[in-house]
């Protein structure tokens, strides 16, 4: 093959190449631009959603963050609900089991929740107990009953009513009623989410047997007792009053997320 041959056989190479190359990206930029095209009529078909709901002045992001701040007020309260009576419920067992003082029963109380922050989550509380003293307190958690959330507002699969809710605010824009069942929604969901109890009853566990020498029977009839007294009454502000009483020891700070005096 002589020079000028294989100058012309090389640039024939380059110039398939450099075609080959076009033809990849304008490939790319094709798509690219069938992508964005799609992406810009998924927005602007959002957009007009949007503008549609919100047509009497309330956003959907107004309803859906009324609903998560309702959610996490139900559930707070919830929780203070239920820490209540365990926290009133553990001082009065400790106080019949060991003619307890004050401050002994306070000890008791702030034992059980520095034994809470050693560990990162319930999973690992429940194991710890189980391996330290043989009780499962996974059967203390209670089944949680929260209900099918609205379309769109939590990965909940949307029910027929929830399509139908949002078609309506789509014609006729979001209400001062659909704002307001948002918030009762969210609340009541918040509240039954479930105590997840079994790391309070776990850490009860794990401080008897660390701290006062209990075993597997002495704890479950203490844990047991609790549970009793936490049926003999019916509101929380029984249930501390009783606990103030007999034990001389006020849980309502710590049951509410505050220290233990």
């Amino acid at each position: 093959m002589t020079e000028a041959e294989k100058r012309a056989l090389a640039l024939q190479i380059m110039q398939q190449e450099q075609a080959r190359l076009h033809s990849r990206t304008q490939s790319f930029n094709d798509q690219n631009r069938q992508q964005l095209d799609a992406s810009l009529a998924r927005s602007r078909s959002l957009q007009k959603a949007l503008d549609s709901l919100a047509q009497n002045g309330i956003t959907w992001d107004q309803l859906r963050d009324a609903y998560h701040e309702a959610f996490k007020a139900g559930h707070d309260a919830m929780l203070t609900y239920k820490l209540s009576f365990f926290y009133a419920g553990a001082a009065i067992a400790f106080h019949e089991k060991y003619d307890s003082e004050p401050k002994s029963t306070s000890d008791f109380i702030n034992q059980m929740c520095d034994i809470a922050e050693e560990y990162t989550d319930r999973a690992a509380i429940i194991q710890q107990c189980l391996a330290e003293t043989s009780i499962d307190t996974s059967v203390f958690d209670e089944t949680s009953h929260q209900s099918p959330s609205r379309a769109l507002m939590t990965s909940a699969v949307a029910t027929r009513k929830d399509r139908e809710a949002v078609e309506r605010m789509k014609r006729s824009g979001i209400t001062q009623k659909d704002l307001e069942y948002e918030k009762n929604l969210g609340y009541h969901n918040g509240w039954n989410t479930g105590a997840g109890l079994s790391v309070c009853y776990g850490c009860a566990a794990l401080a008897l047997h660390r701290f006062h020498g209990c075993e597997k029977d002495e704890i479950e009839q203490f844990l047991e007792r609790i549970e009793q007294l936490q049926d003999e009454e019916i509101s929380t502000q029984d249930i501390i009053a009783r606990a103030l009483e007999e034990t001389d020891v006020d849980v309502s700070e710590i049951a509410s997320g505050g220290p233990m005096p």
